[in-house]
């Protein structure tokens, strides 16, 4: 598919292309330049997003972990 997307020219259709929702079909509209700069500053901001909702997942499923295994003992009756 990237191969297909790199090698085609303005104003043509591409595919059909399996996707995860089944098959497509993609019409380039228009081809713009690679910007280096703002790919730079994207990608920053996308290792940053992706490392902090790694980190989220990550103690959501230690603190999981550790609901599921406690043994909660109500004890309240002592002291009210």
């Amino acid at each position: 598919m990237i191969g297909a997307l790199l090698n085609t020219k303005k104003e043509r259709l591409i595919g059909p292309i399996k996707t995860n929702r089944g098959y497509g079909i993609i019409k380039v509209l228009d081809i713009s330049s690679f910007d280096t700069t703002a790919w730079n500053n994207q990608k920053e901001i996308l290792k940053s997003d992706l490392s902090t909702q790694k980190e989220t997942s990550s103690y959501q499923n230690w603190m999981n972990n550790l609901k599921d295994q406690a043994d909660i003992v109500d004890n309240r009756k002592y002291h009210f």
